[in-house]
Order: C-alpha cells, then structure tokens, then sequence
C-alpha cells in the first residue's frame, strides 16, 4: 500500500461517487477496480490521507479486519467500512455526549465503567428488543468497540459501536431501534435493576435510523481519532466487528425491503445541483443551522434530482439541529420543497428550518 493507491482515486471525494462511478459494474468491482480478474467481494474499506482517498475490496472478513489492522496501527490511517448491500449485520453507532457530573454521578468518574456498563446495556436490549419482535436468538453473536473521549472540561463523548449477526434490511434496523428504544424505557420504568440508571434516556437520544443506509460507513476498530484509539468492549466467540452481513439470522429474504430515503439513490455525474439549489446556497447565511466555522458552501453529495444534498464539512462542532457532535461526516442536508423554499435539516436528527 503507497501514497500511489490515493492518487487512483483522487476524484473520489464522495463515497457515493465512488460506489456507483463508471468505473464499477452494477453490482460489485470488476479488475479495472481492484486490478485482478476476481469478479465476487464481500468487503469495501475507505481510507483517507490528505483529502485523498483508496478503496480496497476483500473476499473473507480475516483478510478485511487483518489490513485494518496493519493500517490504523502501523500506518496510521483510519479505515471505514461501507455499506455496499441492502442487508446487513444489525449495528448500532452510538455518540452521545456525558457531562462530568453525569459520569461521577452515575459511573463513578470513570469512563471506562461508562463504556462498559453502556456497551452491556445496549447488548441487553438488543436481544430483548429482537426477542420481542419474534425473531430467533438461538445463533446470536455480538461485540462492541468503544473510542470515547473526552471533547472539554466538561463534556465527554461516547463512542460506542456495537455489532451483531442478525441479517437485516435497513427497514429491519430501523424497526429493531425503534423497539430497543422502547424496550430501554421500559426498562428504567419498571424494573428495579435499571431504576437508578438516569443517563439511559439521555444515551437514547444518540442512536438514529439514518444511519441506516446504502453508502453509509462506520469507522473500523483500532482506529485513532484525538489521540484515542478504538478498542474492544466485548466479543462473542465467533463475532466479528463488521456491518457486512456473515453468516446471519433472523431469516432469509427473497427481495429486500426498501428503507427509502435520499441517502440511498447513488450519485450519478450526469446529475448537477440545479438552479434553485444553487440559489439556496447564496442564501445559506439566513440558515439558522448552518455555521460558516463549519461547513462550506459547497455540496459533498447531490440528490439525482439535483433538489437537495450535504453541504461539505470542513472541521468537527456542535449541531444547532440535533443537539449532537458531528467530526468529519457531511450532515447538514439543504433542500428544496415542493413549494420551492429553502429548507435545512440534519441527517441524524431534529427538525427543519426553512429560510430564504
């Protein structure tokens, strides 16, 4: 692996331009790609350097966690894993932010207490949350990974990643969040073991749908973001820390059900930002949302219609519409409504403001 890798795909600043570039088949890379005749891969990894990144595609989930491995700790350089398939390994990506007072309150003033006791109790209700829906647990495997740290004198954000080997459909995902939030409720409601646990609803707030899409990535383990490296909470004895689907349960689909949103129409170069949405862009400094120490005005992803998109991020803050702490990742999503307003809303959350 050379800085030579980052030059192929130079152009490739948006992980949805790379997906469905010309350069890919339908479905999966040809060797123009990847530069060997193997046509099937179960694995896509991204990794940046200098605003430039490569695209590695592997066939086993050993050899994928075994070049992460290699590149985050001996090369320095932070993998993603992609979301290529409309199936996946149920997985939750966590960040929520913990005041100092809630983690000596509630934690003991230790933060790693906070990671582990977080971990477990998302893994609980993971389980309760698919049990209840009447899906079989009989082969569940899971793990979580954890990348906490804190953010000021204040504040401290957890990280967490949690993994499982339930296959399911983005529409699936978004049900089994939407159960284990209720489940989680329940939980600190009526039974007395999580009675005193106040940070639960907090925690809550930190778990989105959105995440759920095609061309989505969460970041691999043993990566290091401020100084902190990712490290294992817990695992399974044959869990993996992959959102690729394995050797999943739950049950088989014959066609996959559509979690629709934006997110999941891949780019394509033919596609401009159209005038209006040009016009929104001017306007930008009458967005309550939008924050020029930020984002830029410039999009990082345009929707085929060329009526909405991301604007680019330039550095980590907080959010004014979700309450949350975004790092690299292009939230903010600008649009135009039917009745031709300006409208911005964050991808993770909150409601929309219009303006213009």
């Amino acid at each position: 692996w050379t800085t030579a890798d980052f030059n192929f795909f130079s152009n490739a600043t948006n992980d949805s331009n790379y997906i469905s570039g010309p350069h890919m088949n339908t479905k999966r890379p040809a060797k123009v790609c990847v530069g060997h005749d193997v046509e099937t891969f179960d694995f896509c990894c991204r990794m940046e350097r200098n605003g430039k990144r490569a695209f590695y595609w592997f066939i086993g989930a050993d050899d994928m966690l075994a070049f992460n491995e290699r590149m985050t700790k001996i090369e320095g350089v932070e993998c993603h894993e992609l979301i290529t398939e409309k199936k996946v390994g149920y997985f939750i990506d966590l960040d929520y932010k913990l005041s100092v007072d809630t983690l000596a309150n509630c934690f003991d003033d230790d933060i790693n207490e906070a990671n582990d006791r977080v971990g477990m109790f998302l893994d609980e209700m993971t389980k309760r949350a698919a049990e209840s829906l009447g899906w079989d647990l009989t082969k569940y495997e899971s793990c979580s990974t954890e990348r906490s740290r804190q953010i000021d004198e204040d504040t401290y954000k957890v990280s967490i990643h949690h993994y499982t080997n339930i296959a399911a459909s983005f529409s699936d995902c978004a049900q089994l969040t939407n159960q284990l939030k209720q489940e989680s409720i329940n939980a600190i409601t009526y039974e007395q073991d999580y009675e005193n646990e106040s940070w639960v609803e907090e925690m809550l707030d930190g778990i989105d749908c959105a995440q759920y899409h095609l061309n989505g990535s969460m970041a691999m383990p043993f990566g290091s973001k401020k100084g902190v490296r990712s490290t294992t909470l817990f695992t399974s004895k044959n869990a993996k820390p992959l959102i690729s689907l394995l050797d999943g349960i739950h049950r088989d689909y014959d066609d996959y059900d559509d979690y629709e949103s934006d997110k999941d129409q891949p780019v394509r170069k033919s596609k401009k930002a159209s005038k209006d949405l040009n016009n929104l862009l001017e306007c930008l400094d009458q967005c309550k949302y939008f924050s020029e120490s930020q984002m830029s005005k410039t999009l990082g992803w345009i929707s085929p219609d060329g009526k909405s998109g991301l604007l680019q991020r330039k550095r980590s803050g907080d959010c004014k519409c979700c309450n949350g702490h975004h790092d690299q990742d292009n939230t903010l999503k600008v649009f135009i409504t039917k009745n031709g307003h300006f409208g911005a809303v964050c991808s993770r959350g909150g409601k929309a403001t219009y303006f213009g």
